[in-house]
């Protein structure tokens, strides 16, 4: 593991620079480090969003980083260094010893900036043999596009062993400078430097978060889009809450996913294949599926094309636990995608599941957009049922239940995207099916669009 290996041996570097200094000059420096790291973590975000980069925000947040960790730290070293110009003896042991000390709680702050920056770069999963969460090894797969035709074979790299976030295969540098920064940076954030809101009442899991843009989309796709003063790349036009939906088995042909041939992947959302064995279904009364239509301003599409690439593990939607936002907060990722086809003879609603890992892209008619389903704890995101009496096109009243999401809920796509989903109201039921923006690109092996009408898109 080179990444962890090279900052190991800056922060020794380090704790040696200031052995050599002493104790009070290096017990200076780790304090001055600590108060840097502090600010650089807590407010570089505010930071990328005053300057409102464009064609530089994947690597924006990286930047700010580490340019305010180190003008903190050197405006902090220089104004001391001119008040303090001398230095403060100790007996030799306890001076050399001290120092080191200091020198190692400096250069820990240091790499965990520099790791933490890093990871919010557009790389690849891995970093100089570093990722996040544990990769499967890489494979070969033969697959056709289309039955009949030559089969293709690819390499499959770069993907979540378990296909999921595990906590068995987080892994860890060296030395975990990153984790130290961040978790004092929390504590301090719900302690003595305590705001409206806590660190980690926005950032439950900073690391994952920034381990997501980096798989799923490929390496020169956009890693972010951007929600800045009304120039909106994100938006959320509806909500939908329900407790079953019509499922398909996978939106990934199973040579793909390493399954034997003979479970065949869906070929189209009507009746060539097999849905699921079960309907996607709530596992208890507190949980609910919840359906956020979310929209993509072409601003965020990549550089020549009309798609907009995204992953699972690049939109969290987050909430906090019975809605207190002074509460370190919950991620929820897209378990998967709808299809809605509301037109005769399709088969209505469709949800399509999905790893964590899996590249997604969303290419309408008019605009892009995408139905992402989530599988949340309803205590944590929707406030009471509201009731509202509706007409069907018979005229016949019906009554039809609502809720509304609570305080400090918003989705955030693609890291420097959020959209604040306070107070707003999720229907019961499908969302309408008749928004040709709402597509999200399926192998034509997989799906077929209803013979009757013109797809979506």
């Amino acid at each position: 593991m080179i990444f962890g290996i090279v900052l190991f041996i800056f922060i020794l570097l380090v704790a040696f620079i200031h052995f050599v200094q002493g104790f009070f000059s290096a017990m200076l420096s780790a304090i001055f480090a600590v108060i840097a790291a502090a600010v650089a973590a807590g407010y570089h975000e505010n930071a990328v969003a005053a300057f409102k980069p464009a064609k530089m925000s994947d690597s924006a947040n990286a930047v700010m980083l580490c340019v305010l960790f180190a003008g903190t730290y050197l405006a902090l070293r220089m104004f001391f260094d001119r008040a303090l110009p001398g230095n403060v003896r100790l007996q030799s042991t306890i001076d050399k010893v001290g120092a080191a000390i200091m020198g190692l709680i400096a250069g820990t702050m240091a790499a965990g900036i520099v790791a933490i920056a890093a990871q919010t770069m557009p790389f690849g999963p891995s970093i100089f043999g570093y990722s996040r969460y544990a990769l499967g090894p890489e494979r070969q797969a033969s697959f056709q596009n289309e039955r009949g035709r030559q089969s293709i074979q690819r390499n499959i790299t770069d993907e979540i062993k378990s296909g999921v976030y595990e906590d068995k295969d987080v892994n860890h540098l060296l030395l975990p400078a990153d984790d130290i920064v961040l978790n004092l940076v929390a504590a301090l954030s719900e302690g003595s430097l305590s705001g409206k809101r806590s660190f980690s009442s926005i950032h439950p899991n900073y690391l994952q978060e920034a381990f997501g843009t980096r798989i799923g989309i490929e390496v020169g796709a956009k890693r972010t889009a951007t929600n800045f003063d009304g120039a909106d790349q994100v938006t959320v036009d509806r909500i939908a809450v329900r407790d079953s939906l019509k499922a398909v088995d996978d939106s990934e042909f199973p040579e793909i996913r390493g399954k034997p041939v003979s479970q065949k992947a869906p070929t189209s959302p009507q009746s060539e294949i097999k849905p699921a064995k079960e309907d996607l279904k709530i596992p208890d009364p507190k949980h609910k599926i919840l359906i956020i239509r979310a929209l993509f301003d072409a601003a965020a599409n990549d550089e020549k094309t009309d798609f907009f690439r995204f992953s699972p593990a690049s939109i969290r939607l987050v909430t906090h636990p019975g809605g207190d936002t002074t509460k370190p907060a919950t991620d929820y990722h897209p378990i998967g995608t709808m299809d809605n086809w509301a037109n005769p003879g399709s088969a209505g609603p469709t949800f399509w599941p999905n790893h964590i890992d899996d590249p997604l892209f969303a290419h309408g008619e008019g605009g892009n957009g995408a139905d992402l389903v989530f599988m949340v704890d309803s205590d944590d995101v929707l406030e009471g049922m509201v009731v509202e009496t509706v007409k069907k096109v018979n005229s016949n009243p019906k009554p039809a239940a609502s809720y509304k999401i609570k305080p400090g809920t918003f989705l955030e796509v693609k890291r420097l995207a959020r959209v604040d989903l306070s107070d707003k109201m999720a229907e019961s039921g499908p969302l309408p099916g008749d928004d040709k923006k709402i597509n999200v690109m399926r192998k034509t092996r997989l799906k077929q669009p209803p013979k009757d009408v013109p797809p979506p898109g």
